[in-house]
């Protein structure tokens, strides 16, 4: 069974755990399966170096924001496996990110589905010029976006070699599972 919260922040747990829990999950689980071939289809036009194949169930949790309790914004990871050609990287499978918006319910539906977003805050504010929300939640994202950016979370180690700095990325930034934190 995968751990849909491998990578994720904590607080996003309880937060699913809020909105339904398993059938929250399901239905994010349902539009990744539905997604398969436009996210085989948007890797492949992305990454010269990697030849997408399928989608399979391994997707993760990154970000997820509720605004007024009516509309909730997320942003994934999924999983794509398939072939690579970068001598640098040559493992089979890739992180693809995925944005979401879901119509808080009963019944939830998720409304949008989006590989092009380049993180979680341009996705709420390219989707809120057309979004259709009431007064809470648009005010509650007006208000996410005015927030300064989070700058995750740092850790320093100390090996052979001298100081070893790496991390986890905030909300804010583009999610590097096998790399250091820039910026």
């Amino acid at each position: 069974m995968t751990d849909h919260f491998l990578f994720a922040p904590v607080g996003i747990r309880e937060q699913v755990g809020e909105l339904g829990g398993d059938a929250f999950i399901a239905l994010i689980g349902e539009e990744v399966e539905c997604a398969e071939e436009s996210a085989v289809d948007w890797v492949d036009a992305h990454d010269e170096l990697f030849h997408a194949d399928e989608v399979n169930d391994w997707w993760y949790f990154e970000s997820l924001e509720i605004f007024g309790g009516s509309v909730a914004y997320l942003r994934i990871s999924v999983e794509v496996w398939g072939t690579s050609y970068d001598d640098d990287d040559p493992r089979p499978n890739r992180g693809t990110p995925a944005f979401l918006r879901v119509r808080l319910g009963p019944p939830h539906v998720v409304e949008r589905f989006r590989f092009d977003a380049e993180d979680l805050r341009s996705f709420v504010a390219a989707d809120l010029a057309g979004a259709r929300l009431d007064e809470i939640a648009r005010s509650d994202a007006d208000a996410y976006l005015k927030r300064p950016r989070s700058r995750g979370t740092v850790f320093v180690q100390e090996t052979d070699e001298g100081l070893r700095v790496f991390g986890l990325p905030g909300p804010d930034q583009a999610a590097d599972r096998d790399g250091p934190l820039e910026g």
